[in-house]
């Protein structure tokens, strides 16, 4: 999972699917905009979020590399962008990583839009959307199914587009068959033609054989009985 942590403990606090969103600059070790899920936690949430972000900034994290730590508090899912800027995500323990990181990811996709995460104002930019993105991913059930649902649909896609690419290739092997079945069929034809040809020749060269056998024949009778009969 990239590098490890020392893990730090703060105190417990009252359990929910997401607790706290944190934006930091890696250069700086500054925090840019901070959300709290829950009452009361926003101190404790700061503090976490600061330590975490300073103990990244200090083992140079690879940009886009998904981390974990676990904490009293739950488990705090971030990576860092390639322009250094650190997302901090943290849930109650169990909560799926992949749903985490999809968080993380339309977070990033918010403060992409922002040309300047800097400006005083990307907490009034910023804290609508977050806001509307903690009612989204504080349901992880909800978005299961709907995910389950997608990965249905996905997975008969993929059937049907496997059975069609099967369905081409059986029929690029069935017009491959027919064409070497034809190309037989001319080559036997050709064949057929060969040898009624072959027949024909062997036929003629037979005939001219048998009709020189006989004139040599009636030649050698002819040689014998003519001197017989002039005698007589």
């Amino acid at each position: 999972m990239g590098t490890q942590f020392e893990q730090f403990k703060p105190p417990m606090s009252t359990e929910a699917s997401l607790k706290f969103f944190g934006l930091g600059s890696i250069r700086d070790g500054t925090l840019l905009f901070t959300h709290s899920g829950l009452r009361d936690f926003e101190a404790t949430g700061k503090s976490e979020c600061q330590s975490l972000l300073t103990r990244v900034q200090e083992n140079n994290v690879a940009a886009n590399e998904r981390q974990k730590v676990t904490t009293q508090s739950g488990s705090w899912f971030f990576l860092v962008d390639e322009r250094e800027f650190g997302y901090f995500l943290l849930t109650r323990p169990g909560y799926a990583e992949r749903l985490a990181f999809e968080m993380i990811r339309d977070a990033k996709f918010q403060v992409d839009v922002i040309n300047d995460p800097t400006s005083p104002s990307l907490k009034r930019q910023l804290k609508s959307s977050i806001e509307t993105l903690f009612g989204k991913f504080n349901r992880p059930e909800k978005l299961d199914s709907l995910s389950q649902a997608q990965a249905n649909v996905e997975g008969v896609q993929l059937v049907m587009e496997d059975n069609i690419r099967k369905l081409m290739v059986n029929t690029e092997s069935i017009d491959g068959l027919s064409q070497k079945t034809q190309k037989m069929n001319d080559m036997s034809r050709n064949f057929q033609k060969q040898s009624a040809d072959l027949a024909r020749i062997m036929y003629w060269r037979n005939m001219k054989l048998k009709i020189i056998i006989g004139v040599l024949v009636v030649g050698i009778l002819l040689y014998i009985i003519i001197p017989i009969v002039k005698k007589d």
